[in-house]
């Protein structure tokens, strides 16, 4: 009973003077980012159907099927913010993202271009000649968890989301992972990531006082003198207090945000899987909001992996990640609580322009969401290096159409760092080791 929830971490007293929640949406499998914001200027824009639209296949024989998005359909996005990066270039929307498109124009979500591991900023040559590259590139295990804790593949011990909360001293319920966890949380020194489901809060097994007293005498720290022991009674020992802590919250936050502010979680079988894990974030941020602290969460969704039928499954995903992030926003409009968070979306990595037949491969760097309601947010903007594909081929940057990173994860992680409270060199060296080997400022996300 109690290795299920001995991932409570050590509890500490929270200083911070205000609330703010991280909350990290990953997308599992690698999601498919041509296909999410679209090339949409005259060169780019054909450059792109031409690639995603019967390119000859290289075997010699037959054509690929067309996985292109047709122009008329696109939500063409209008940034509130000029960039020089941009050089003149143009994106627009899947179909499947009005809400999304919404809460851009409303200056609510923003998007970071060409995103990727990178252990420095990389040229196509030194690519070729496997100059300094990372890891296992195009591994998914690999590259879900360099998504996630940007200083390791497969095994990495820590989360850039924990190493975040690990800055402040903070309760034990700082860090949660919604239906699911993940590295993002694991924190290096204090932080621990708990999980719970997306619909109810865990709960003990009923037992009489006396065999719960006796639960808690076996978990008295100082009646152990095994250092495995010890430390084994201490994390169940806390785990067993807190219950009935994130219990009360998910009490409260269920009368704060009520089921219908989500009609996608309520469609039965038809349920939006995300929105049920928004939901209940959104329960317990409304449950913390009004007392200092801070809090990380991590939810996910899989179906990313689109080798195929990528035109029928992909807008299906991407509409449950449209309608859960607007319902999202809107219920932390309605508590009030929409100017402490930030949200964002991950990825084990992009994918490539050209199609395998029916969908498309592993590919490298990739561009992301980002999406916030605090005032000094910079929504409606599209930040980092626009592509360039107006004149691409098979060998053009990493080959097959995957992207070369132009932004390192590091670059787009530090802005929702500064904005969470970690702000010292001191503090964003031990979130961020490699950040030294880029500019921390090329990506604006907060004025």
């Amino acid at each position: 009973m109690l290795s299920g929830l001995a991932a409570l971490g050590h509890a500490q007293a929270a200083t911070a003077s205000d609330y703010k929640a991280l909350v990290c949406i990953f997308l599992n499998g690698g999601n498919d980012h041509w296909n999410t914001v679209v090339p949409h200027d005259d060169a780019n824009y054909a450059s792109y159907a031409r690639i995603r639209s019967g390119t000859p296949n290289p075997t010699g024989s037959g054509n690929y099927k067309g996985i292109a998005l047709l122009r008329d359909k696109l939500l063409p996005l209008e940034p509130a913010w000029n960039s020089p990066d941009q050089a003149g270039r143009r994106f627009a929307l899947n179909p499947a993202l009005p809400q999304i498109q919404k809460l851009f124009n409303d200056k609510w979500a923003s998007i970071v271009l060409n995103v990727g591991p990178l252990n420095q900023i990389t040229t196509q040559a030194q690519y070729r000649n496997g100059i300094n590259l990372p890891d296992s590139l195009y591994s998914h295990n690999d590259q879900a968890a360099l998504a996630q804790s940007i200083v390791g593949t497969e095994g990495a011990r820590s989360g850039w989301g924990g190493r975040v909360q690990d800055q402040f001293p903070s309760n034990p319920l700082g860090c949660i992972a919604v239906g699911g966890g993940g590295l993002f949380l694991s924190g290096a020194n204090t932080a621990f990531s708990f999980g719970i489901g997306a619909d109810s809060a865990p709960s003990l097994p009923a037992m009489p006082a006396a065999v719960a007293a006796c639960y808690r005498a076996l978990m008295t720290e100082a009646g152990h003198s095994h250092m495995m022991l010890k430390d084994y009674s201490q994390v169940g020992r806390r785990a067993f207090d807190n219950i009935a802590n994130i219990r009360a919250q998910v009490s409260n936050g269920s009368q704060m945000v009520p089921s219908e502010w989500f009609p996608s979680a309520n469609l039965g079988e038809d349920a939006n899987p995300l929105a049920k894990k928004l939901r209940m974030v959104a329960r317990l941020i409304a449950a913390n909001h009004n007392s200092p602290g801070r809090q990380v969460f991590y939810v996910s969704m899989g179906g990313f992996d689109s080798h195929d039928h990528l035109v029928t499954t992909h807008p299906k995903l991407l509409g449950w990640l449209d309608s859960a992030v607007r319902e999202f926003a809107t219920a932390l409009s309605m508590v009030g609580a929409a100017g402490k968070v930030s949200g964002f979306t991950a990825s084990d990595f992009g994918r490539t322009l050209w199609s395998n037949g029916d969908g498309s491969d592993h590919g490298w760097g990739a561009h992301h969401f980002v999406f916030s309601g605090d005032p000094g947010f910079r929504g409606g903007h599209l930040t980092g290096i626009a592509p360039d594909i107006s004149n691409w081929d098979r060998n053009s940057a990493a080959g097959k159409g995957r992207l070369i990173p132009t932004t390192s994860l590091e670059q787009m992680a530090m802005p929702l760092a500064r904005w969470f409270g970690v702000t010292s060199p001191s503090e964003l060296a031990a979130v961020f080791p490699n950040a030294g080997q880029f500019n921390p400022n090329q990506i604006q996300l907060f004025n």
